[in-house]
């Protein structure tokens, strides 16, 4: 049994532990403290968060330093994308031959074949990935990558851990003591977590942004190609760590949300 619980932690509970991470704005304690059968009480912990806040997932940023890329709260999108556009031409004229990193934004869910089509002549660094179903509270996964090679493996790392929390949370939907609003509340988790499971791997469309380092050559050629909403450079001299990144899910159009949030996960009870 121990073995068994202590398999479990190993593939459960970094996840969770993000996921609470991020409702509850603290971070987890350290893995070297968790135990065998630790899973159990951070699903747990999961649910009881699940019910009592069912807050709508944020887009992950990476940690803001000297730049910001992307819209901010209020911005319409279609205004960003045409200044993203002018600051591309603008450093295109100024430093042809320089290179930078760049925030990508697509028009649609893409494939990684399509992602290893379009990018040659890029260093892809962060990859934003995300199934989106309709109504229902998916996770954008933000995947760093030193080589495109090692995104089937993560791909799958995702799919994996989403449908093992779905088999945990689904256990606990008629635990002694629980309320119905706390039962669909875990329901709708099972679902979405079940979408991630079927929707994400090495043949998924469910790529909707990346993060690239690339000449401004290359990337002013990426702004005009089929898939390609938006190009915004960000300052030569930034370095990855610099920059903190939004990138833009397919579906929002309009104003930009606080956040990033999808008006249909916002919806969401």
């Amino acid at each position: 049994m121990t073995g068994r619980l202590a398999a479990l932690d190993e593939r459960v509970v970094p996840w969770v532990a993000f996921r609470l991470r991020r409702v509850l704005g603290v971070r987890w304690p350290s893995r070297r403290w968790l135990v065998g059968g630790s899973a159990i009480a951070v699903l747990a912990a999961f649910g009881a968060v699940t019910a009592s806040r069912a807050s709508p997932p944020a887009v992950p940023r990476t940690e803001l330093v000297n730049a910001f890329v992307g819209p901010v709260t209020g911005e319409s999108v279609g205004n960003y994308a045409q200044a993203a556009s002018g600051r591309l031409r603008a450093l295109l004229a100024s430093a042809p031959a320089a290179s930078t990193y760049a925030l990508i934004d697509l028009s649609s869910y893409e494939s990684p074949s399509w992602l290893l089509a379009q990018t040659r002549g890029l260093r892809v660094q962060l990859i934003y990935v995300r199934v989106h179903v309709p109504g229902l509270p998916t996770e954008v996964h933000p995947i760093q990558v030193n080589s495109l090679s090692e995104l089937p493996i993560d791909l799958e790392g995702i799919s994996a851990r989403a449908a093992a929390l779905a088999r945990y949370t689904a256990a606990e939907i008629n635990a002694p003591g629980s309320t119905e609003p706390s039962r669909a509340a875990l329901r709708l988790s099972v679902r979405a977590l079940l979408a991630e499971a079927h929707g994400i791997g090495p043949a998924c469309t469910c790529i909707y942004a990346l993060a690239a380092f690339g000449p401004v050559g290359r990337l002013a050629e990426l702004a005009g190609g089929a898939g390609v909403r938006v190009v915004d450079p960000a300052p030569p001299s930034a370095t990855f760590a610099d920059i903190g990144f939004q990138p833009i899910l397919p579906e929002i159009n309009g104003a930009f949300p606080a956040d990033g949030v999808t008006p249909d996960v916002r919806t969401v009870p």
